[in-house]
């Protein structure tokens, strides 16, 4: 791949970037420092340190119903945020030259706009470094969905010489990659599959009455039963009817549908909650699995598994069951695992940026051509 016009934000041939994550599960931020060797777009690469931090209680409110927000609350969220990961970054006493966030998303809605805040301006200045944000907006002014931007990662960490692999990751949303061997000219596949710990997420503080925050292990589901009846009007959402490219968030998936499924399944019971959870979990996997069956005309040989969902172990049986003789694995490669991969990934996107290659695949979100994401803002102190 050829770089773009280069801009010059570094001389030496090795640079340290701070991957921030914060997903559409709105539990926290996940960081991933990483020490990138070379000038190409494959650097060597080194995970210095990683971390996952819990939200403030207000923020995972607030963030897991975000289209409830008035201008007012944005922007003063838009720099609480910034001024809360200040907070926790300086804590850890971390060594880095550059910052890749990418920001908590508020709206999304391809291609016309897209939002995320964590004030880049603000964090630049707290933080004394650049901070490289804004990562969905080149791909959407290209026509583009924004989304998903991982899947140039996983090109890059799982690519092999001789046959078809793929990654999983099951956050908030659930997204999909299918990647093509070395050998063949074929292009990375990708998109959102749809709902993955979103739902569940919110049907675990439901029953518990908050003291749960997700299924752990997976144990709840693994009581209950399915309810075929509620599973067949899931599965029959408008979204699995798009083609590709595609991609969702809270917006087909968040709070108004979440009323809508407890409306549908009206739980009064221990058990009928048990059900309901067990039911929102087969979702989460058949539409994975149906996803698959749908787009995928591949022999993969192996799934790699990443985000919240890779520690469900309800969801990894269910998905193995359904999925065989296809073998799913628990991401683990070179420092990176499920909990640090995707901000691994906007560490990686930033060294993109910061040598001038595109960071977004057209094939995977339907822009025009490639592009350079990101935009970079320097301290102002």
């Amino acid at each position: 791949m050829k770089s773009m016009k280069k801009p010059i934000y570094y001389t030496n041939n090795t640079v340290r970037i701070l991957g921030i994550m914060t997903g559409t599960s709105a539990d926290g931020m996940d960081l991933c420092l990483v020490e990138f060797t070379g000038n190409d777009v494959a650097p060597t690469f080194r995970i210095v340190d990683s971390a996952s931090i819990s939200y403030p209680a207000d923020f995972k409110q607030i963030f897991s119903n975000p289209t409830i927000m008035d201008f007012p609350q944005i922007q003063r969220y838009d720099t609480s945020l910034a001024q809360w990961m200040n907070h926790e970054i300086s804590a850890l006493k971390l060594d880095f030259d550059f910052i890749a966030n990418h920001g908590q998303t508020i709206f999304h809605q391809p291609p016309d706009f897209t939002l995320q805040i964590g004030n880049a301006a603000w964090m630049a200045d707290l933080l004394h470094s650049p901070v490289i944000h804004d990562f969905r907006s080149a791909d959407m002014r290209a026509t583009g969905q924004g989304a998903p931007l991982i899947p140039i990662v996983d090109k890059f960490l799982l690519q092999c010489d001789e046959h078809w692999t793929s990654a999983l990751n099951i956050g908030g949303i659930s997204n999909i990659s299918f990647i093509p061997p070395s050998c063949v000219s074929s292009d990375i596949m990708a998109f959102d599959t749809g709902p993955g710990n979103m739902l569940l997420d919110q049907c675990i503080e439901a029953f518990t009455k908050g003291e749960n925050h997700f299924d752990i292990d997976g144990k709840f589901a693994a009581e209950g039963k399915v309810d075929d009846k509620l599973l067949a009007w899931l599965i029959r959402h408008p979204y699995f009817s798009k083609p590709i490219p595609k991609s969702t968030g809270r917006e087909d998936f968040g709070d108004d549908y979440f009323k809508s499924i407890l409306e549908f399944a009206h739980p009064t019971t221990r058990g009928n909650w048990l059900n309901l959870v067990s039911t929102l979990t087969e979702f989460t996997v058949q539409s994975i699995v149906t996803s698959i069956n749908q787009f995928n005309t591949n022999p993969i040989k192996e799934i790699f598994v990443s985000g919240g969902g890779a520690l469900n172990k309800e969801i990894m049986r269910r998905l193995s069951k359904a999925l065989a003789p296809t073998k799913i694995s628990i991401l683990k490669k070179n420092g990176i695992d499920s909990n640090n991969k995707e901000a691994f990934g906007f560490a990686y996107l930033g060294y993109l940026f910061l040598n001038g290659f595109p960071g977004n695949i057209p094939s995977v979100t339907g822009a025009t051509h490639h592009c350079v994401l990101g935009n970079i803002v320097f301290p102002s102190l």
